[in-house]
């Protein structure tokens, strides 16, 4: 495959502040997208091989995004926003197939752009070196969005579906003690809803594949400037499915990661990281063969911070 695409854009933002404790902000962002020449060689079984064009494309996309907030109290702060934004399909997408065991996935030179629109307002609490609380509902809706359409028996394409919605609920929380520890939590439910898929009406309904509905963290840390950093996190990988028609899940999974830096300097650190403790065997994949995430993994290193 041979192709080239090119992205660029002009972004622009403007805040306001309405009176000492409310403001409002204004984003606008303009974006184009080209394909330029493109072809793929195909070279079937036994046979000569083919040589594919496509045909140039292009495109453009605005992003607005308007927010507005306020101080209602030292501990307590209101937002919201609502936004538009795109992604343009990638080369990959619109012209390399690619096997996975005995699935095909294929290409499709004629994807569009998918584009979301959304909704969110959240409250802050909390008040500075003390115990906080952020809470953030939102809601989007996913035009064309590009997902892998089963196709026929062990073979999918990607298409862009209608539309598909996301609404849900995020929430964190941070509660400092003893000066230099800390417990983070934090939660997202996001369950996705396939709402229109003309040509494709048993895909309505479904869960959006690899989207899992629900992701959580919790962590304990401990922070000295002075001397070291170390921390223990749990996350947690809520069930999700692998295709469209909702028949292969990937399961859930809990996983368990430790960090620790030693602070040799003020500019220079030695750190040491274990990630999936308990080596944990968890589902990424499941399109014509079965991969599983990240095993144990430990990995260390210098890291060293400029500054001015």
């Amino acid at each position: 495959m041979d192709g080239k695409q090119r992205l660029y854009g002009v972004f622009a933002q403007d805040l306001w502040d309405l009176t000492s404790a409310f403001g409002a902000s204004l984003a606008v962002r303009w974006d184009r997208w080209e394909n330029l020449p493109a072809s793929r060689v195909d070279t079937p079984a036994g046979g000569a091989p083919t040589v594919q064009p496509f045909a140039d494309r292009s495109g453009d996309e605005w992003s607005p995004k308007l927010g507005l907030h306020g101080r209602i109290a030292e501990w307590l702060s209101l937002r919201a926003a609502a936004y538009r934004s795109f992604r343009a399909p990638t080369l990959d997408e619109l012209y390399r197939p690619f096997q996975v065991g005995t699935v095909r996935t294929d290409a499709n030179a004629d994807l569009g752009p998918e584009t979301l629109r959304g909704l969110e307002a959240g409250v802050d609490l909390g008040v500075p070196r003390g115990p906080s609380l952020r809470l953030t509902g939102f809601w989007n809706e996913l035009e064309d969005p590009i997902v892998n359409v089963t196709t026929g028996t062990n073979t999918r394409q990607r298409q862009n579906l209608g539309t598909a919605r996301i609404e849900g609920l995020e929430a964190e929380a941070r509660w400092p003690f003893l000066r230099h520890f800390a417990v983070e939590v934090a939660y997202t439910y996001a369950p996705t809803k396939v709402t229109s898929a003309p040509g494709q009406p048993q895909l309505e309904d479904k869960q959006l594949p690899q989207c899992p509905k629900s992701l959580a963290t919790a962590a304990l840390s401990f922070d000295d400037p002075r001397l070291f950093t170390a921390s223990a996190q749990v996350r947690y990988l809520g069930n999700q499915y692998e295709n469209d028609v909702n028949t292969q899940p990937l399961g859930d999974a809990w996983l368990v990661d430790l960090f620790a830096a030693w602070h040799a300097t003020r500019r220079i650190d030695l750190f040491l990281a274990v990630e999936n403790l308990l080596d944990k065997t968890y589902y990424v994949g499941r399109a014509g063969l079965d991969t599983v995430g990240q095993p144990l993994f430990v990995h260390g290193g210098l890291r060293i911070q400029g500054g001015g």
